[in-house]
């Protein structure tokens, strides 16, 4: 039974900037929230896309700003729940230092990917991270394939499979028509 007075906690990277990764942790913040309005969100995001020594740093000071306010509500039991979106590079280190934070305190685990990236070639920092995460955490993934590929790292795992096609059903841009558009482009991970 969830205690009333604890909360869930999101962390991952939401627009701005705009892309997939942050639009589905956006579109999942938002349901969240919806069922849960005490949940926090810990947004890890830089300010472009780009990875350059600033972007780098501002997502180093961000995690310096949110992970001593994440250790103190953990340790203050404020949370039941932890929602991750899982980054797909070396933000892992960030990923795996508040995964064990989760694991001492008890949270239970969500763990959303996003990326083939550390799938198609084994990385040890996943292969950490999944350790840090345990055998109960619940992994959320985009198709069967990611699924099989995570046994990789952990062959009894708990998994949801959550296609991202799922949150793009009522979600409607308005093109501006003072522009002409002059490029059309389709950027995912198909299997």
């Amino acid at each position: 039974m969830i205690e009333s007075n604890k909360s869930v906690c999101i962390i991952g990277v939401f627009p701005p900037p705009i892309h997939g990764l942050a639009l589905v942790n956006d579109a999942m913040k938002n349901l969240i929230v919806n069922i849960d309005p005490k949940s926090s969100v810990f947004d890890l995001s830089s300010i472009s896309l780009y990875r350059t020594i600033s972007n780098i740093s501002i997502r180093f000071l961000k995690f310096l700003f949110i992970y001593p306010k994440y250790l103190f509500f953990s340790f203050s039991n404020k949370y039941h729940t932890l929602y991750l979106g899982l980054s797909g590079g070396f933000g892992q280190f960030y990923d795996l230092l508040i995964l064990l934070i989760a694991r001492i305190t008890k949270q239970r685990i969500f763990i959303h990917h996003h990326s083939f990236s550390y799938l198609n070639k084994i990385s040890s920092l996943t292969y950490l991270v999944m350790r840090v995460a345990g055998k109960n955490a619940t992994h959320i993934v985009l198709c069967n394939l990611m699924q099989e590929k995570l046994r990789a790292y952990r062959k009894n795992l708990s998994y949801i499979l959550l296609s991202n096609s799922v949150f793009l059903i009522n979600n409607t841009t308005e093109i501006s028509s003072n522009r002409q558009l002059k490029t059309i482009g389709f950027l995912g991970n198909i299997s």
